[in-house]
């Protein structure tokens, strides 16, 4: 069990040392670019959570056909989980980006700020679409674990 969990304890340490690395360094440039940080991540949030949904499903779906030993429909699985979290975190990162005067307005960003959170939005929102490969295209190297990316180059040379 330790074995398969590790990396995603260290994935989630350092997903939470970034954030606190992150508010130090913007603490000691800005106090209002902080602030415009902090909710426009608010606003982000909904987007990193949709944009693993998907991928945390393929991978559920990809392990349970490894672990019934069928190679094949893990590679289905696979091609189409790239194919479908390219297409949900382009979706995204176009919504984000169109909406973000809209969504910063909803979240009542003080006037102050507004400008600096629809900027980090549009930033963070366009680089969207990669997110959901941090969860399908796992840390290669594994013991014995297959990756979505070890699927790919045999899927698309065909059957």
């Amino acid at each position: 069990m330790l074995r398969l969990s590790w990396l995603l304890l260290l994935v989630s340490f350092l997903a939470l040392a970034t954030s606190f690395v992150d508010t130090i360094l913007l603490s000691a440039h800005s106090e209002q670019l902080n602030a415009a940080v902090s909710i426009a991540n608010q606003i982000l949030g909904v987007g990193y959570d949709l944009s693993t949904l998907l991928s945390i499903g393929a991978l559920v779906l990809v392990a349970q056909y490894l672990g019934k030993g069928d190679l094949d429909s893990a590679r289905r699985s696979s091609a189409v989980a790239v194919v479908g979290d390219t297409a949900v975190g382009a979706l995204i990162a176009l919504v984000l980006v169109i909406l973000a005067p809209l969504l910063v307005d909803a979240v009542n960003s003080p006037a102050e700020i507004r400008r600096d959170t629809v900027v980090y939005v549009w930033t963070v929102g366009a680089a969207m679409i990669f997110n959901s490969y941090l969860v399908i295209f796992p840390p290669t190297g594994a013991p014995g674990i297959p990756t979505a990316s070890s699927h790919i180059p045999a899927r698309l040379a065909g059957p």
